[in-house]
Formats: C-alpha cells, structure tokens, sequence
C-alpha cells in the first residue's frame, strides 16, 4: 500500500550533495598558513560537522586566538573555492514533476524574478556611511533562524539593526515594479514617480515596457563577515535592483549580489552626488551590461533635472554578466 506524504525535509550537505572535498581543502588552506602539511584528508573529516573554532583546538591544539585566526584563513578559501567543490551524490533519481511538492508552513517558494530590463529608475532608499557594513547588519541571524526558508518573512528583517525603516520603503517601491509587471499603472502604485517620468522623458523614451523600477543603498563597504547568502536576497525579494558602494568587503558578497541579479554598482569615495530617497536613471544598463562596460552614464533625477554622474561596474565573467541580465542566477539555471 503505497503511503501519502504531506511534508518532505531535506538535508543536504552529506545525504543530497557530498561537499566534504570543499570542506577538507578548506581545512588544509587554514593550516598550511601555520605552518602544518595536513596531507592524510580522512583525518580531517572530523571537521565536518562540529564548529570550526572546537575542531581546531580540539585536534590540533590551537588557542582561542588561533582557531579564530584558523577560521579566518579557512573562510578565505571556501569563500571563493570550498563552497563549489560539492558534487550532488549519484543515485538519487529523478525527479518526476507531477508530483506536487507541499512546504511546510514556514516554507516558502522564491518570488519569481524578472529579466533585467533596458533602462533602471533606482530610489535610494537607505544610505550607510559606516566604514564597513557587517552581513549581520544587513540581515541578522538569531531572531531569524525560523525563517531561513521563507524569503519574504525573512526579508522583513534586512537592515533591522541599522535603518529600520528600510523596509517600508523598498516596499514602497516595490509596488511600482508589480504593477508594471502585471501591466497596470506605475504611477497610481507610486505617485511620486509622476515627476521622476517626466523628467526623464523629456530626453529618453522610457516606457513600462524596456525600463523597470527598484531600490538601491549606498553603503561605504557592505558585506563583511559571513558569507549569508541572505544578506543580498533579502534586499533582492523587496525589490532591490543594486548596491552602490565604495568598495565591497568581500569577494562573496559582492558574487551574492550578482547571484541575485543585483548590479555591484562602484563610486569613487567622496561627496556622493545623491542622498537618501533620491531617485537614479541608468539608461541603457542592459545594453552596457551585454557590452561589458565597466563605466555606467547616470543621472539624478532632481527638481526636474538629470543631473549626471558616472556609476563603475567592475569587472565580470560572461555567466556573471549573464546571470544579471536573466535576473538571479534561478533564472538562469532555468534558460540554461
């Protein structure tokens, strides 16, 4: 008799995937810069599992200071390399898609995500002039565990901890961007664009069709820390388009952007042309992104002007840049 499951919870790291090469070469990085040539691997999958911080006192006597300085040269390697050395474990099936999948109630699908369009009208709608801004600051952990796997409640959190009004306003936005994917009125969604429309119309035809709308924040250097993934999804799924940033902290943050079809938007440090609730046009971004540029023609939109500034996109690799112009790398997974 065949049995009727209404829940599926899947674990992944050692049933679905088997990352532990990524994990052990991790493990290797972090102790040849102590100097100790680890080349037996199976003992070094006790690391897999416990904390970091334990397993490098535990088994190779480190102090405090140095298992933290241990998980330090440890994220640098799997932060660019260790986290792709995963491989999906054969024999697991496939998957037959009549077969309806049901969530448990805090589980949520993605919001779908579309393509990036020819031209970009961005409302700055938080502005961070910290020296660095922590993946902790930009989505907490603790008070959001329960909701790892519901995007949109999770995203309820993003900047909590350092501009707590960032939410309503990227939602605020965001109602502009719905209305024009379902084909209704931007302007009625959000009535102060009228004034941002007619401004730029009056030198770039912009319509619906070719130019979208989303919100953007500066931050001095976002991203330091951990490499939570959520840090850029939170603001993707409230309808973030960019960051606008003087540099990124990390490498992995900066990739995160780009995974969730977010433009890592560079600007030299100084007096920025724009401030907080400011709105920008970037005409021509997709093109520009297709072209490789790295050098991107902007203007604020203000008191019925374009004023111009220029806008650095830095370097890309040709999935990168395409992942961006399909919106998320969902998206892109689903083209290929």
């Amino acid at each position: 008799m065949s049995k009727k499951y209404e829940i599926f919870l899947f674990d992944l790291d050692g049933t679905i995937t088997d990352s532990a090469l990524g994990i052990t070469n991790s493990v290797m990085y972090a102790l040849k810069k102590f100097g100790i040539e680890e080349t037996d691997r199976t003992k070094l999958y006790k690391f897999i599992g416990p904390p970091l911080t334990e397993s490098f006192e535990k088994f190779y006597g480190f102090t405090k200071e140095q298992s933290l300085d241990g998980v330090k040269y440890y994220r640098e390697y799997y932060h660019d390399k260790g986290i792709y050395e995963n491989r999906v474990y054969d024999g697991v099936g496939k998957a037959d898609p009549s077969v309806e999948i049901k969530f448990g109630p805090n589980i949520k699908d993605w919001p779908a995500m579309c393509a990036l369009t020819d031209n970009l009208i961005l409302k700055v709608v938080s502005e961070i002039h910290d020296p660095v801004t922590t993946t902790d600051e930009l989505i907490p952990s603790g008070e959001t565990s329960s909701y790892r796997s519901n995007p949109l409640g999770l995203a309820e959190f993003a900047l909590s901890r350092k501009d707590p009004a960032y939410v309503g306003r990227a939602k605020a936005v965001q109602a502009a961007e719905k209305a024009r994917e379902a084909g209704a009125d931007m302007v009625s969604a959000l009535p102060e664009l009228s004034d941002v429309l007619s401004a730029i119309r009056t030198t770039y035809e912009v319509t619906p069709e070719n130019t979208g709308v989303g919100s953007t924040i500066f931050a001095v250097k976002p991203g330091d820390g951990s490499a939570r993934e959520q840090a850029a999804s939170c603001q993707k799924v409230l309808g973030g388009w960019a960051n606008i940033a003087n540099s990124y902290a990390t490498k992995r943050y900066r990739s995160n952007l780009i995974n969730w079809g977010m433009l890592p938007f560079l600007i030299p440090e100084g007096a920025l042309p724009f401030a907080n609730g400011d709105y920008l046009f970037v005409p021509g971004i997709r093109a520009a992104v297709e072209q490789s540029q790295t050098q991107i023609p902007a203007f604020v939109v203000k008191d019925g002007a374009l004023v111009p500034f220029t806008l650095g996109l830095g370097e890309m690799t040709s999935d990168e840049r395409q992942i961006i112009l399909d919106g998320c790398l969902i998206n892109f997974n689903r083209v290929k």
